[in-house]
């Protein structure tokens, strides 16, 4: 009987250590699949791209990368293993300047024709599109993804795929896709950012010193971001929409006959902006002020000020603008400023 007994408690035992193991793998499980969901990066690469949590990670880093030197900005671009437009840019033109003979200038076409833009007579290289403020966090495609959407940055427009589906990419040379899942965004439609100085048309220009050894090019730039912010069974789909507008410099070097880039300290002043925002003809939004002075040292090769992400709720994407009453603002870079003026700092304004 005592055996017995013995028995059947060493029986209950096992059983109750063998239930405290399996109940303890199911909370090992649990608690690994929460830790596994909370340390998702906020910002990774994945097949060359750049990929953001969402659209509050993006503005965040965007607006700490504006202040970090260009050593700063290798360090976290390795980090994530990434490539962005702006380091393939500065790597081709190690390749460029070097190029002198007929094989090495064709061979050098082959491999780069397809992400750089490359000027007839082979003096100049640049990226393909026309959101250079970002370079980088675009890849050399110009490409980036921010929550679900996915974005493509062309010479001309911005695509927006609201689901991320790389597919849809083959569709955009159709502009009049029935796909909801494409937005096409022309920030130069109607004359937009179209200068009030001598500049007859658009986004900006270029300043050289006296003997033409260094160029200071000028741009006003316009990006939107979207991604669904809410469905409604009855009204459809909400969307988040952001507008954002950058100011950018970038400093050339002329070296062996070509331009390429260069390290430069850069000052921006008396910088003021006024912007509408627009949905469905409705005035949502405005600014109307001016922004504190900049100082940019000498380890960058380009600087931009980052002035404005509007953010805004709307179901009708497509819709929607940011029209920028007037901008101006005085600038210049070390070596190259317009030497006619009394304080050596160059005017520039726009309008819609």
């Amino acid at each position: 009987m005592k055996k017995l007994v013995l028995f059947a408690m060493i029986v209950t035992c096992f059983s109750i250590f063998n239930a405290c193991e399996k109940s303890n793998e199911l909370i090992d499980q649990g608690v690994g699949k929460q830790l596994k969901e909370a340390i998702v990066p906020d910002v990774y690469s994945e097949n060359g791209m750049l990929i953001f949590k969402s659209q509050q990670i993006f503005d965040s880093i965007i607006a700490q990368i504006q202040n970090m030197n260009d050593d700063e900005f290798s360090n976290w671009e390795n980090s994530l293993g990434f490539i962005s437009a702006n380091t393939y840019l500065l790597k081709a033109e190690d390749e460029f300047i070097n190029a002198d003979s007929k094989d090495e200038i064709d061979n050098f076409k082959k491999r780069h024709s397809d992400f750089l833009k490359i000027s007839d007579d082979f003096e100049e290289i640049d990226l393909r599109f026309y959101s250079k403020a970002i370079g980088n966090v675009l890849n050399v495609e110009g490409k980036v993804k921010i929550g679900s959407s996915l974005y493509l940055f062309t010479d001309e427009k911005e695509y927006i795929i609201l689901n991320g589906d790389e597919k849809c990419l083959t569709e955009l040379k159709n502009e009049k896709s029935a796909n909801t899942n494409i937005i096409i965004f022309d920030p130069f439609s109607n004359e937009n950012l179209k200068s009030t100085s001598e500049k007859e048309f658009l986004i900006g220009g270029e300043l050289y010193d006296s003997d033409k050894t260094r160029r200071l090019n000028y741009t006003f730039e316009r990006i939107i971001t979207v991604s669904v912010h809410s469905v409604n069974l009855n009204e459809g789909y909400n969307y988040s929409i952001n507008h954002q507008l950058f100011f950018r410099l970038k400093q050339y070097k002329k070296k062996r006959g070509k331009y390429r880039s260069n390290k430069a300290s850069y000052d921006v002043k008396n910088q003021s902006i006024h912007w509408r925002a627009i949905v469905a003809g409705q005035q949502v939004g405005e600014f109307n002020g001016t922004v504190a002075d900049k100082h940019f040292g000498s380890t960058k090769n380009s600087v931009y000020i980052y002035y404005r992400d509007y953010r805004y709720i709307t179901s009708t994407p497509a819709g929607s603008s940011l029209f920028v009453e007037n901008y101006s603002c005085k600038f210049r870079s070390s070596g190259v400023w317009e030497e006619s003026t009394s304080d050596k700092f160059k005017q520039v304004s726009y309008s819609d």
